[in-house]
């Protein structure tokens, strides 16, 4: 599922993260940079442009998140 924001459209979201909007500010660039993909933050969400869910989630366990991928 493709959440739309202007002409763009991201297929994956990271949502529940108790971090303070500069800290998802710069996990957010952090994860751009590595899987050489666009991405925002909007509502405390961090969405990530293209399928990086593998990528995404190892970096995250490698930071100490708990991860848990849901949907397809």
């Amino acid at each position: 599922m493709y959440k739309t924001i202007g002409n763009f459209k991201f297929n994956f979201s990271i949502k529940g993260l108790a971090e303070s909007s500069s800290s998802l500010s710069l996990l957010c660039k952090e994860l751009k940079k590595i899987c050489g993909v666009g991405g925002t933050v909007k509502n405390k969400e961090i969405l990530i442009q293209g399928n990086k869910r593998e990528i995404i989630k190892k970096i995250l366990t490698d930071k100490n998140y708990n991860v848990k991928l849901s949907g397809g």
